[in-house]
C-alpha cells in the first residue's frame, strides 16, 4: 500500500509531536495525576480484603 504525500506528511506530524517536549510534559503530568490514584485504589483494596479475612475468623 503506497501512501500519498498528504498521508506521509500527516504521519510525520504525529511522529514529530510524539518527540516534542510538549508531549513529554503532558505524559509526565498525567503520570503524576493518575499513578498515585491507582496506587491508592490498590492499597485500599488490599486493606479491605485484609479486613474481611480478619473478620471472617470471628463469625
Amino acid at each position: 500500500m503506497k501512501m500519498t504525500k498528504e498521508e506521509v506528511a500527516r504521519h510525520n506530524e504525529k511522529v514529530d509531536y510524539n518527540k516534542s517536549a510538549e508531549s513529554w510534559i503532558m505524559d509526565i503530568i498525567c503520570c503524576f495525576i493518575f499513578f498515585p490514584m491507582i496506587i491508592y485504589i490498590v492499597y485500599r483494596r488490599g486493606r479491605y480484603n485484609n479486613y474481611q479475612k480478619i473478620n471472617d475468623g470471628f463469625d
